[in-house]
């Protein structure tokens, strides 16, 4: 991180697109802004989701009222890598609302 600048930088010693890595043990994390909380864009998400079984965890972050927040990690759903994955839940969710974190770290 480069915190000389303003605002800091965080600069990535290796960058692999999601096929790279798609072997390896990672979460998958999906943020919900109470604004996309809404019955529709939930089963959209689980249509998305199902679509890309596979068999790495997910976490569900949901941003409730006025700061709060509740991390629900998916006992039953494992999920899969792909661009198309990211691209799909970022189109319904919005930007910044999807990353990645090694297996056993939230």
């Amino acid at each position: 991180m480069d915190t000389a600048s303003d605002p800091p930088k965080v600069i990535a010693k290796e960058i692999l697109p999601f096929s790279k890595i798609k072997d390896t043990p990672h979460n998958l994390h999906v943020s919900l802004r109470e604004e996309r909380l809404g019955e529709e864009n939930l089963l959209k998400l689980k249509k998305v989701l199902f679509a890309h079984k596979g068999k790495h965890g997910l976490y569900l972050h949901l941003n409730i009222n006025e700061g709060e927040k509740m991390v629900i990690k998916s006992k039953t759903m494992k999920v899969g890598f792909s661009d198309s994955l990211i691209c799909q839940i970022e189109d319904l969710l919005g930007p910044k609302s999807v990353w990645l974190s090694e297996q056993g770290k939230i």
